[in-house]
């Protein structure tokens, strides 16, 4: 008898073991679902990204502006499988369409050309690039360039100084602030909120009434007036701290504008709530996840994605108490703008935080070598492109280069964005940018500083994972991709018109 409870209770053990490897503690009804929606919207419902490269900066009346628009998968940023259709416009200052070109491609990209008129009047002009598949984002994101034209007469020089202005950066000292009117600081809580106990990096973004960044320092206090931290905003107004809250205090922000001290509210701290931190440092990810509630972080769901595509999900457990921390290297994954949700067990999104990943596995490298150092008038350029990875290894490419003189370029263009920026950054934040190509000018602290305090001052407005969740069915397209150019009409014979 002795025996054979022994082995029953051995095959119990056995049993619960083999159920408890089969239904893991990540499985559970919540983490399906948002599963099954990440990779329905990457294999379905995934965006297309579109960019253009112009052979100029700026063009006079009676040139032709010449481009190579290119369209991409916008989450393997890879060739689009769905559209083959290609929208490109010219708009004015008011919106109105100057020239379109409707261009088909079955590859990663095409080129095009849209000639101006000699009487164009001379002004600010939108150079835009889309497709009809894109129209079915409630706030759709194009790619969308400046193009000053100039007008002048014939055979006459450009001159630089009758580019129309272009609005530069504001920022610095206090006669800026006069000049430019009120100014605005808000403050954006790692995760989403201040939480009693739980420390947290703060978001600082500083603007003018227009909207432009503005560089100053200032105080952090409490209801007390005592000294928190200090804080300092830089280029577009950004900047960052660190602190930890505490209960039943109030924190304001003290800066002097104008000899004059003024003061902005801080976030009310919550007395229970969860805390999402994340550290981007030595090509790592550093996670923590704080919760001051009974159950501390038991139950909630970390889920991270890049563009769409999950990298990263955990449950938090029982023995993780008040708290847990992971860390991801960035050799593991792509480079963009991650999103990292915290959700209760109920479902409901507590936190959230947005960081760059920059992937050292994905550097490459651009030789381009003339076959000479000085060229004669209309002689043949000969160039020798050489494109390799982070080891050294030859790729291939699909390029487009232009070749300017040094007056053809805008040295005080606000914005400088490249194919990189506009793909890893600026059109997963809704084209918001003032000057995404700033952030990848050079791998210095201070761009990566400034960097992570735009990921903490922004949302994703491609991309909203709580909506999907709260969809009970996946939409209908109002706009197919289209793949082809399609024309109507009807034949007749040739020597038998009425036939």
């Amino acid at each position: 008898m002795k025996y054979s409870l022994k082995v029953i209770s051995l095959l119990l053990i056995i049993i619960c073991a083999f159920y408890a490897f089969k239904h893991p503690s990540q499985d559970n009804l919540l983490l399906n679902k948002i599963e099954n929606i990440l990779l329905n919207y990457s294999e379905k419902e995934g965006p297309e990204k579109t960019y253009l490269h112009t052979d100029k900066d700026f063009y006079t009346n009676g040139e032709t502006i010449w481009f190579k628009t290119y369209l991409l998968d916008g989450i393997s940023h890879t060739k689009s499988s769905k559209s083959n259709v290609i929208y490109v416009e010219l708009l004015d200052a008011k919106d109105n369409i100057i020239a379109r070109r409707k261009l088909f491609t079955d590859e990663i990209g095409t080129a095009g050309d849209i000639k101006l008129g000699q009487d164009i009047p001379q002004g600010n002009y939108i150079l835009r690039a889309y497709t009809k598949y894109m129209l079915n984002n409630e706030e759709p994101v194009f790619f969308e360039k400046d193009i000053p034209i100039v007008s002048q007469k014939i055979k006459t020089e450009t001159n630089l100084n009758d580019i129309p202005t272009i609005t530069g950066i504001q920022t610095s000292d206090d006669n800026v602030v006069t000049r430019l009117g009120k100014t605005n600081i808000r403050f954006f809580p790692e995760g989403g909120n201040l939480v009693a106990g739980i420390s947290t990096a703060l978001g600082i973004e500083v603007t003018d009434n227009t909207g432009n960044g503005i560089a100053l320092k200032g105080l952090i206090k409490d209801n007390d007036n005592n000294l928190i931290a200090s804080f300092e905003s830089f280029e577009f107004g950004l900047g960052k701290i660190n602190f930890k809250p505490s209960l039943q205090k109030t924190y304001h922000a003290q800066v002097q504008i104008n000899g004059v001290a003024m003061n902005f509210p801080l976030p009310i701290v919550k007395q229970q709530g969860y805390g999402l931190s994340i550290k981007n440092q030595n090509d790592q990810l550093y996670l923590q996840v704080v919760g001051n509630k009974e159950k501390g972080v038991e139950g909630t769901i970390l889920i991270g994605h890049l563009r769409g595509k999950m990298i990263f999900k955990r449950i938090g457990k029982t023995e993780d108490k008040q708290s847990y921390a992971v860390r991801l290297h960035h050799n593991e994954l792509l480079d963009g703008v991650a999103q990292f949700t915290l959700f209760t067990a109920n479902g409901e999104a507590v936190c959230e935080r947005l960081v760059f990943i920059d992937n050292p596995n994905n550097d490459i490298a651009l030789d381009i070598r003339p076959n000479s150092k000085k060229y004669g008038l209309r002689e043949k350029v000969s160039l020798d492109i050489a494109l390799t990875d982070n080891i050294g290894m030859p790729l291939s490419a699909n390029l487009s280069i232009s070749v300017v003189t040094s007056t053809n370029t805008l040295e005080n263009k606000t914005t400088n964005t490249d194919i990189r920026s506009w793909l890893l950054l600026d059109s997963d934040l809704g084209g918001t940018i003032q000057d995404p190509g700033f952030f990848f000018a050079d791998d210095s602290d201070k761009k990566k500083y400034l960097l992570d305090a735009l990921m903490l001052t922004h949302g994703w407005r491609r991309f909203v994972l709580t909506d999907m969740l709260a969809e009970q069915e996946h939409k209908t397209l109002e706009f197919q991709p289209e793949k082809g150019i399609m024309i109507t009409g009807k034949t007749t014979a040739f020597y038998n018109r009425s036939k």
